[in-house]
Formats: C-alpha cells, structure tokens, sequence
C-alpha cells in the first residue's frame, strides 16, 4: 500500500553559484527557493514549483495524471527556466508571463489556435511591455502543467 507524503521546501542561499537540489520524493510537493540555480528531478507530484533563481531545472519528472486536479503540476522561475519531457508525454502546457524572454524546444508543440491565450497581450501591471503567453499541446494534450519564467526563457527538451 503505497503513501504518498506531503513535503514542504522553502531554502534560501546567497553564495555565488549556489545550487539547491530535490531529488527523490513520491509526493505532493511544495518548493520555494532562491538561489543561483533550482535542481528539481526524479519527483512525482502534484507539486508547485516557485524559484527566485536565475536558472530552474526539472528533469526526470515522474509526470502523472491525477484525479480532480487540473493544476497538478505548476513551475514558475524570476529567470530562465529549463525542463525535460519524454517526447511521447501526453501534455497539455500552459502559462505566462514571458515578457523579455522567449521558449525554445525540440518537442513536436502544437499552439491552440482556438485560444487567444497563444497570442501577444497587452497588460497593464507591466506598462510599455507586451506579456507572452501560451496554450500548446504536446501529443494531443493531456497532463496539466503550468509554467512561466518572467524575465527569462523556457526551455523545453526531449528526455533521451
């Protein structure tokens, strides 16, 4: 009979290059961290992601589908946030703002045209600026997850 745990992580450091790592955890997860760079890797979730770094990494992220919560999976970095899907993930990826940066991937995206999410907004909490936001489907749609990197880029990989 498998449980699953509910972990909190709220780290802070402010030494040149310092890395923070979560590694390892069957769960409901909760993450706040600043620091220069945010390791996340071999979780499962439903977990919410918040880093204050210039780089925040996810990688081999046990991703799943769980019932009566659309908003299981949600990561938002202040910089450059970098994830890595396997490319026969059935997702559906969404989120915002990217207002200096842009998103990079090599996964098959497809926009939903049906949506005024996919284009260029105006918003006023950041005058003179233009909000990138998205709504795209990987293999179809699926699995919910939200992401966002304010002032840096996203970069979707496929797992190897």
């Amino acid at each position: 009979n498998h449980r699953f745990a509910y972990v909190s992580v709220l780290a802070s450091s402010s030494m040149p290059r310092s890395q923070i790592s979560v590694k390892n955890i069957t769960g409901n997860l909760d993450i706040s961290a600043t620091a220069e760079v945010l390791l996340v890797s071999h979780v499962t979730g439903p977990f919410t992601i918040s880093g204050n770094t210039s780089k925040t990494i996810l990688t081999d992220i046990l991703w799943q589908q769980f019932p009566n919560n659309s908003n299981a999976y949600s990561i938002r970095s202040t910089q450059d946030l970098d994830i890595t899907l396997a490319p026969d993930l059935k997702a559906t990826i969404t989120g915002g703002p990217l207002i200096n940066g842009r998103l990079y991937s090599d996964l098959a995206l497809i926009q939903h045209q049906d949506s005024v999410k996919n284009s260029v907004a105006h918003d006023p909490k950041y005058p003179g600026q233009y909000i990138r936001v998205m709504d795209m489907a990987l293999n179809g749609g699926g699995i919910k997850i939200d992401i966002a990197a304010t002032y840096g880029n996203i970069y979707l990989r496929k797992a190897k």
